[in-house]
């Protein structure tokens, strides 16, 4: 062999021995980041009855609560969503189960409703919405609701997902993902530790599941 063969050999088998092993390589999905954008909270009054106002496109609509007995202890309060038109008035129930629910802040987020996360579903008239339930002393547990706002009804439901590290201004750290949405919940109840759950929404179904595994998937409606 060539003594010029041989050092272009030796120079070969420097450079592969120096690469780094596909083994210590740590893959990180792109879609789950540490944190989300902080932004300043908006407190709102905790009222046995209320409203708060959407807007999708020319429609205006509201989504009301309202506690049967009166008293938020109870926690019986049904959840209704009220469209307006000239002709006559549509009343559609989330099915929600009865609770204690309360407005949060939706500022920085591109919700339709200021009080109740609402995200529109690609191009379609289905819209998310996010519903924060007062469990006091513990932390609060979210519920979704997936409604067609031109068919004015119901698709579908995912009740008690995850709960938000919050004893004040209940605000939800949402981010756009594929096929749906990211969102801060607890993982970890004892430690207060929190993940990021993909919330898939494919198809009318709803699917809330941890990004490193584990998760629940609602009926069909």
């Amino acid at each position: 062999m060539k003594m010029e063969n041989l050092y272009v050999l030796l120079g070969l088998a420097m450079i592969s021995s120096c690469a780094p092993s596909s083994k210590n390589t740590r893959v990180v999905k792109p879609d789950a980041p540490e944190k989300a954008p902080e932004i300043p909270t908006k407190a709102y009054p905790e009222r046995a009855k209320f409203e708060v106002e959407c807007k999708y496109g020319e429609q205006s609509f509201s989504i009301d609560f309202e506690s049967k007995s009166g008293d938020l202890k109870n926690k019986d309060m049904s959840v209704i969503a009220k469209f307006k038109s000239d002709d006559a008035d549509t009343e559609v129930p989330l099915k929600l189960a009865p609770a204690t629910y309360r407005a949060v802040d939706t500022s920085g987020l591109k919700s339709i409703c200021d009080g109740v996360p609402a995200f529109q579903i690609e191009n379609t008239p289905q819209f998310l919405f996010v519903f924060n339930v007062d469990q006091r002393p513990q932390f609060p547990e979210t519920s979704l609701v997936l409604l067609d706002v031109a068919k004015k009804r119901v698709v579908n439901k995912l009740e008690h997902i995850g709960q938000l590290k919050t004893t004040d201004v209940p605000k939800y750290q949402i981010i756009p993902a594929q096929n749906g949405f990211q969102m801060r919940l607890i993982r970890n109840l004892d430690k207060k530790t929190e993940d990021w759950k993909w919330i898939i929404v494919k198809k009318g179904m709803l699917t809330a599941k941890w990004m490193s595994g584990g998760g629940r998937k609602s009926k069909a409606y």
